[in-house]
């Protein structure tokens, strides 16, 4: 069903009334979906209702526009940090992410370039961790420095005691860290390479995407911009994204 994705609406609709009304044989074929008109999108036709019976044929069809029509509005706001003009409609970056963290009661995931006051900035979410049992799993750059020659080993170490003391101050529950091996490598062709995706999805619904940081500046300071998205499709779409970098092994357990 997945190429049907690549038809758009009004093609599915002539689609399903040629079969409907018997002008369409089932199982579909080429010639004669050009003879209806739809020539243009009958290799997505034919790869995801091939060798259907007409009344198969008509389940899915039904299944799939009904799927498209009845598609929720996704609410999307302006999230912002820094001076406002005086017409502005924007919601503050640190008050989103703050009431973002305090209502997760199942899952967090939170992507950072940089993080520091964590004490002040995560407290919420430890909150929403130790009360609520919500699971966490924070992605976090990991630079080597210019004249740094330790091993990758030795410079994990050193982030994780650093994070754990002034970050994630907290001895229990910990989130689930990952990072990028390929930043800690030396002269790789990755060098230069950052984990620089800023963002938190909670519970499947709201996504925060955008430039700030979870740092005191960029949540009070900087000129910051992004949006808040409260869609389930939009949430997943980015949560398969970093599972899959989980599956793949592009990211790393810290």
């Amino acid at each position: 069903m997945r190429s049907l994705a690549l038809v758009e609406l009004p093609d599915l609709r002539a689609l399903l009334r040629s079969v409907r009304n018997g002008r369409l044989p089932c199982p579909l074929r080429a010639i004669d979906l050009q003879a209806e008109g739809l020539a243009h999108v009958s290799d997505a036709i034919l790869t995801g209702l091939a060798d259907l019976d007409a009344r198969a044929v008509e389940i899915v069809l039904d299944i799939v526009i009904a799927e498209r029509t009845d598609r929720p509005v996704p609410r999307i706001d302006l999230v912002w940090t820094g001076p406002e003009a005086r017409q502005s409609c924007a919601r503050d970056t640190a008050v989103v992410v703050r009431e973002l963290f305090t209502r997760a009661v199942r899952d967090v995931w939170i992507a950072g370039y940089r993080f520091d006051h964590g004490a002040q900035l995560l407290a919420p979410l430890h909150q929403a961790m130790a009360e609520r049992r919500v699971r966490v799993r924070l992605f976090a750059h990991i630079q080597r420095g210019e004249r740094d020659d330790r091993p990758p080993s030795a410079i994990l170490e050193s982030f994780r005691e650093r994070f754990f003391r002034y970050e994630w101050p907290w001895a229990s529950p910990r989130p689930a860290v990952y990072h990028d091996p390929r930043t800690l490598e030396p002269g790789a062709v990755y060098e230069g390479a950052s984990l620089h995706a800023k963002c938190v999805v909670i519970d499947g619904e709201h996504t925060l995407i955008g430039s700030a940081n979870f740092t005191d500046r960029a949540q009070t300071r900087n000129v910051e911009a992004g949006a808040l998205i409260s869609d389930r499709r939009f949430a997943a779409r980015l949560i398969d994204q970093f599972q899959g970098l989980i599956n793949e092994g592009h990211v790393l357990p810290l």
